[in-house]
């Protein structure tokens, strides 16, 4: 049976999305700035971290006109604009004077260790070490997680292309081949 996008990212969500934290993190995010320096206090100011919005550079570039291919951010050269390639949109961003748009944080989720760094590779913001957590800072609300736009993307990006243009080898079983020879 061929899984198609939603179903893995569905079955994605069931095995690397363990609970919602919001409150907790909410609750602590507002103590920020009141708790001294114990163990505590360092909790309460990476709630706090979590609770701010996120930058969004590669939506600014975008806006700005630039374009991301194989991995490089360009734009036509114009008489205002370099004819600059940058690896990263917030590299470009800061070089180009764009001013990052700023994503809010609606939920919080205790997530995998393997799918934290999936989101981070997507530019999500997670502390992997909230109280010995991972969680997921998520920028999007009143939606399934598995129709995230992250999600889909690591959902595609785990499916292995099947290339039909090449034959399957069949490897015989390992106990068959002994039978066969004796």
């Amino acid at each position: 049976m061929n899984e198609t996008i939603e179903q893995r990212a569905d079955r994605l969500v069931r095995q690397e999305v363990y609970v919602c934290l919001s409150s907790l993190v909410s609750t602590l995010a507002q103590g920020y700035g009141q708790a001294t320096s114990d163990p505590l206090a360092e909790l309460v100011n990476q709630a706090f971290e979590l609770a701010c919005p996120v930058d969004d550079y590669e939506e600014a570039a975008i806006q700005a006109g630039w374009t991301e291919t194989n991995g490089e951010w360009r734009n036509k050269p114009s008489q205002f604009m370099s004819g600059q390639v940058y690896d990263d949109a917030k590299t470009m961003c800061r070089e180009e004077n764009i001013e990052p748009y700023q994503r809010d944080v609606f939920e919080h989720w205790a997530v995998s260790d393997w799918l934290a760094d999936k989101l981070i590779e997507r530019g999500e913001k997670v502390d992997k070490d909230f109280a010995g957590m991972c969680v997921w800072a998520r920028s999007t609300t009143g939606q399934m997680i598995s129709m995230d736009s992250c999600i889909e993307a690591i959902a595609k990006a785990t499916m292995a292309p099947v290339d039909c243009s090449k034959p399957i080898a069949i490897s015989e079983p390992e106990h068959a081949a002994h039978h066969r020879d004796a």
